[in-house]
């Protein structure tokens, strides 16, 4: 497993909201996949409403 921090933006009802999360994934398409995850289950936000720009491995 490696470290990835991921960022980017969710459209939310009152605006938009950057984020910054530190994740532990297999690769960067699964960081991204667990990122999704996180914030549907968390927030029921739905993957069109999240815009991720960067992601960057950790070492």
């Amino acid at each position: 497993m490696m470290k990835f921090i991921v960022s980017g933006i969710i459209n939310i009802p009152n605006g938009k909201r950057k984020f910054s999360k530190e994740i532990k994934a297999k690769s960067k398409n699964h960081a991204k996949d667990i990122v999704y995850a996180f914030f549907g289950s968390k927030n029921g936000i739905i993957r069109s409403k999240i815009k991720i720009e960067n992601i960057l491995e950790v070492q």
